[in-house]
């Protein structure tokens, strides 16, 4: 049995997620991209998870859910 430091459950207690919805052939989506990338390099990912210590011997729950989705599933 392996045994860990953390362990990470497969459902967030609280999430903040971001998206960005753009319209096919957008002109924003290169510069979105670039800034994203920006903020890869420099390092604010990576610091984010240093500061709530993930990567310290994490263990991973999950079972992955996705599917892929389909119109009935927007229509509410």
């Amino acid at each position: 049995m392996q045994t860990c430091r953390i362990a990470i459950a497969p459902d967030r207690f609280e999430a903040e997620e971001m998206a960005f919805g753009l319209r096919k052939g957008s002109s924003l989506l290169k510069p979105l991209n670039e800034q994203i990338q920006k903020m890869a390099e420099g390092g604010i990912f990576a610091a984010a998870e240093k500061a709530v210590g993930l990567g310290k011997k994490a263990c991973r729950f999950e079972t992955p859910r996705q599917r892929p989705v389909k119109i009935g599933d927007l229509q509410g």
